[in-house]
């Protein structure tokens, strides 16, 4: 059974008005702030009252692999021996 969610990945085109919405609207903590000059982007560590995290990317031209509507990365939170853990541990196999 799926406990809870680690993190999810969240693609903005906005960086400066989708910071305000997590930080002032929902009122998100700020764990860590990335400026990644290379890439022109930033990345912005938001946690949840849960513990749970939100990763916001942003990307004035998303890369042609992160455009669309589709969920790219979860990472989901596991304890040892559950149907998860079990089925990802077979198909490393």
């Amino acid at each position: 059974m799926l406990r809870r969610i680690h993190h999810a990945a969240v693609i903005c085109s906005d960086y400066a008005v989708s910071k305000r919405f997590y930080t002032e609207v929902l009122g998100l903590r700020v764990i860590a702030e990335h400026v990644r000059a290379e890439r022109h982007s930033h990345k912005l560590d938001l946690a949840l009252a849960d513990g749970s995290q939100i990763e916001l990317f942003s990307f004035p031209i998303p890369p042609a692999r992160l455009r669309g509507d589709a969920l790219r990365h979860q990472d989901r939170r596991r304890r040892a021996g559950d149907p998860f853990q079990r089925g990802a541990q077979a198909l490393a196999r």
